[in-house]
C-alpha cells in the first residue's frame, strides 16, 4: 500500500502543473491508472535463488506479469531489477525460439535495454544488410 499512497501523492503534487498546461479532458499523463494497477497487483510466487528472491506478481489486464529481483544490500532488502513477461512469446518458454527475450520468457532492466538493438542486429545479419 505504500506504493499506492506514493502514487496518490504524486498525482496531487502534479495537479498545479496539469492545470497550467493540460485541459481537464486531456487524459495524457494523468497517471490515474497507476493507482488502479498498483492496488490490483498480487503475488503469485516467491522463489529463493542464491540468497536473493524472485517475486512474481500479476496485475489487472492488460498488464503482464512482473518479476522482481530482490537482494539484501547492507542489511536492507531492495528491488534490484524488475522484469515483464515477454510481449512476443508471452512468457511461454517452449518449442518455438523467441529472439526477443532470448528464450527465458522475461524482459526488462538490463535485458530490455539491449534487446531491441540485438534483435535488429540479428535480423539485419540474417538478411545480409547492415546499418550504415
Amino acid at each position: 500500500m505504500a506504493r499506492t499512497e506514493q502514487f496518490k501523492q504524486e498525482i496531487q503534487f502534479r495537479l498545479p502543473f496539469r492545470k497550467k498546461f493540460f485541459s481537464e479532458d486531456c487524459v495524457y499523463d494523468r497517471r490515474e491508472s497507476s493507482i488502479e494497477w498498483s492496488m490490483s497487483e498480487i503475488i503469485l510466487e516467491i522463489i529463493e535463488n542464491d540468497k536473493k528472491f524472485h517475486v512474481t506478481t500479476t496485475r489487472m489486464e492488460p498488464y503482464t506479469k512482473l518479476r522482481y529481483h530482490i537482494g539484501n544490500k547492507n542489511g536492507k532488502w531492495l528491488i534490484e531489477l524488475v522484469e515483464n513477461t515477454c510481449p512476443v512469446c508471452n512468457g511461454v518458454v517452449g518449442p518455438i525460439s523467441c529472439d526477443y527475450c532470448g528464450d527465458n520468457g522475461w524482459v526488462g532492466g538490463k535485458t530490455l535495454k539491449n534487446t531491441l538493438f540485438d534483435i535488429e542486429k540479428r535480423f539485419r545479419e540474417k538478411e545480409g544488410r547492415h546499418r550504415r
